[in-house]
């Protein structure tokens, strides 16, 4: 049988979506650590990393790479291949659920 539903293959579209959803997770987590900063990704991200908040030590890298590869070129990544969507879900969303369990969201 052949699929050939629109949303199927569209790997940016995936990407599209695991960014906000990043985002979103370690912006709340930073604030319920106490950060007032700027309400972007990045800053939030750097806080919680320095901070040593949310996430152990030790991860504090891997956020920083895993917020670095959900947007490798801004916000719109362009094409990617089925491998890279999936990497970027597998990686994407093990730290949200990392984050989650140690930010009591």
């Amino acid at each position: 049988m052949i699929d050939n539903h629109p949303s199927h293959h569209n790997y940016e579209a995936s990407n599209g979506a695991l960014r906000p959803m990043l985002e979103d997770v370690i912006l709340r987590g930073a604030q319920n650590c106490g950060y007032t900063g700027a309400a972007a990704g990045v800053a939030a991200a750097n806080w919680v990393v320095d901070q040593k908040k949310i996430v152990p030590e030790k991860w504090g890298r891997l956020l920083q790479g895993a917020w670095d590869i959900s947007h490798p070129q801004g916000p719109h990544p362009g094409r990617s291949n089925a491998d890279e969507a999936r990497f970027r879900m597998v990686i994407t969303t093990s730290i949200v659920r990392r984050l989650l369990q140690h930010a009591g969201l």
